[in-house]
């Protein structure tokens, strides 16, 4: 919608995003500009143990496209939560170009909940990592 001479009216002069899903899981996102064409496109894969938020009531309804800023203006990114388990690996192609490259590995407790969230910032599952986040569970 566009706000015109005082009223909201319906307008296509915005952006589209397409998602795909499988599991509760976001596969890729296709974004199109106003005119239909698409500019972006990512990607992601996932293991098979639980995320952290698998058992909050009414979380699979929601689905993180995107980042957001909060009333503090800190930057929150948020394309890596998931309702169903964990992401491993996403990429990014804007305009056909390849962009970014994000994997990530996690350590597990018992449960198969992770503990510790690890970026993989030489695009492998080698040694090179940096610990992201760390979770407790009550």
């Amino acid at each position: 919608y566009t706000y015109f001479n005082n009223d909201w009216v319906l307008s296509d002069s915005t952006s589209k995003v397409k998602i795909y899903f499988d599991n509760g899981n976001i596969l890729k996102r296709e974004k199109f500009n106003s005119q239909g064409s698409l500019t972006s496109t990512y990607n992601y894969e996932y293991d098979t143990k639980p995320s952290i938020y698998k058992n909050i009531t009414g979380f699979d309804k929601l689905y993180f496209t995107d980042s957001f800023e909060n009333v503090f203006n800190r930057h929150f990114d948020i394309k890596d939560i998931s309702n169903s388990n964990n992401i491993t690996f996403s990429s990014e192609k804007i305009n056909g170009i390849f962009t970014e490259a994000n994997r990530y590995s996690y350590d597990l407790n018992t449960d198969g909940y992770p503990k510790e969230k690890r970026y993989h910032y030489n695009r492998s599952n080698e040694i090179l990592y940096l610990i992201e986040k760390n979770y407790t569970y009550y």
